[in-house]
């Protein structure tokens, strides 16, 4: 909320890897130190990658969303002004869903998703807790098809659990993991 509102955005969601060096084991810290790499208009503000390939979200200076295994020269290849690192799940490919074994091999959690439709307008999702008391959220192929049900031709997941969270017009939209609401549908929002 507040990275958010410091930046006058009407919507945010939790995205990219990080550390949470305070307390590594339990992840109970506010996990403030960046992992892989961050892009930002153009120009690489965090990389600690020496020149490997990472799950990637991007945004070209077109528009068009990229999700996938990328290196940051490869992304630059690509004319990407925006990037954030995450062992991204590849959901949706050239309007398809991909092809995920079972579940997704992650079981069910809470999930922060972001995709594109063939109109070109960027879908954010967050998956909450299903149950009080409980992370059941989604597994990846439910969040997958959550995606292709709202119309992504490319989608991809981002950092979830218990940081997945959503901020749209200046308040956040979704229950939380650490609120444990009752939602059983996705809270998503259509970005123009």
């Amino acid at each position: 909320s507040k990275i958010a509102m410091n930046n006058d955005a009407i919507a945010a969601i939790n995205g990219g890897a990080f550390t949470d060096e305070v307390n590594t084991q339990e992840w109970t810290a506010n996990g403030g130190t960046p992992s892989g790499v961050i892009i930002t208009d153009g120009k690489v503000i965090y990389d600690d990658l020496n020149g490997s390939s990472t799950g990637m979200v991007a945004m070209t200076k077109s528009g068009r969303l990229i999700v996938g295994n990328y290196s940051v020269d490869e992304l630059f290849e690509k004319n990407v002004t925006e990037a954030v690192s995450y062992q991204t799940q590849v959901l949706i490919n050239n309007g398809k869903m991909t092809s995920i074994k079972g579940d997704g091999g992650e079981g069910s959690a809470p999930r922060t998703l972001i995709g594109q439709n063939k109109d070109g307008n960027i879908i954010l999702a967050v998956l909450d807790a299903k149950h009080e008391g409980s992370r059941t959220a989604a597994t990846i192929k439910e969040a997958q098809e959550v995606m292709y049900k709202l119309g992504c031709v490319t989608a991809g997941t981002l950092d979830g659990g218990k940081s997945a969270t959503m901020y749209y017009n200046e308040e956040v939209v979704n229950k939380p993991s650490y609120a444990y609401g009752e939602r059983s549908i996705p809270t998503a929002i259509i970005v123009k």
